[in-house]
Formats: structure tokens, sequence, C-alpha cells
């Protein structure tokens, strides 16, 4: 289902989306699953000094990767995605997670409360925003949900040359 109000440029963000595809067919690919712990350890654990008990928002989680690997380190991780496709993925590859949370929501109008995530992570998701509005809408929201007392966020961005 490809959400038509949605600001994404050439992508659709379905069931026919490639990293979506991809991380489907690797989840039961061990030695995929060691680097990506691995590489999520040093691109967000590290980074944000997560501690057990802390929040995180995973800003385009897909299906919900992430958070399945810091629920072990006691990190509660709510994930949000444009995909319905790949959230429900995530549902069926890892099940009920009582400490990964993935639905579907925009980055630009997050509907949670006001400092309420000790932590933000978004990797792979402002090449896709169309414009400068809308990364300054996704940024100041996740300001407005971001704790101002010790939050902290990670992003990372690949250049798509476009």
């Amino acid at each position: 289902m490809t959400r038509p109000d949605v600001l994404t440029g050439n992508f659709k963000y379905d069931k026919a989306y490639r990293y979506f595809t991809t991380s489907v067919e690797k989840v039961e690919n061990r030695s995929h699953n060691l680097r990506v712990l691995l590489r999520d350890y040093v691109r967000v654990w590290l980074p944000l000094r997560l501690r057990p008990g802390d929040k995180l928002l995973d800003v385009g989680s897909n299906i919900g990767t992430l958070g399945h690997f810091l629920r072990f380190s006691g990190i509660r991780v709510t994930g949000i995605d444009l995909n319905l496709d790949a959230v429900r993925a995530g549902r069926n590859i890892y099940g009920k997670e009582r400490m990964n949370l993935n639905f579907v929501a925009d980055g630009r109008s997050l509907p949670f409360k006001e400092n309420c995530f000790d932590a933000i992570v978004s990797q792979d998701v402002f090449e896709h925003l169309p414009d400068k509005k809308g990364a300054v809408l996704v940024l100041e929201e996740m300001g407005r949900v971001l704790k101002s007392d010790r939050g902290k966020m990670v992003h990372k961005i690949t250049d798509l040359e476009d």
C-alpha cells in the first residue's frame, strides 16, 4: 500500500521497495544479522550512550531490526515507518516484542507527547525527503519529542546523488 500523502520523491514505500525486500530476505542469515548487530552497536548504541531502560525512537525503522537487537540491552524502542508492509512484516518476523514496538507514522507529524524519548535515531531517512522544508519539519518534530535534559540524536544519511 503506497500512501499518496507522503512526500517521497521517486520512492514508493510498499512491499516492492528494495530495501524492505532485501531486509526480509536476509533476516534468516546469521552472518548478516551479526554484521547488522555490530553495525548498529557502533552507529547507535555507543554514540547515544544508551542505558537499560532508555526509550529510543527509531524513525524509518523498516521491519524493526534495530529495536529487535537493542531490546536485549534493555532499551525500549519505538519504531515508525511509512511502509505498512514493512511494519507488518516486522511483526510477522519478530512477533510481539514488549520492548520493540513498530507502527506506521510520518516523521513530519510524530504522534507522541513532548519530551518522551531519551534518544532518537534515523538511518537513511533524510535523503528521501524531497526538500529542505520536509527535513526541517522532521527535525523539529524529533526535537519536540526528545527529552530536553539529556536527549541525543544520531542520523545516518546516504547520498543518493539526486
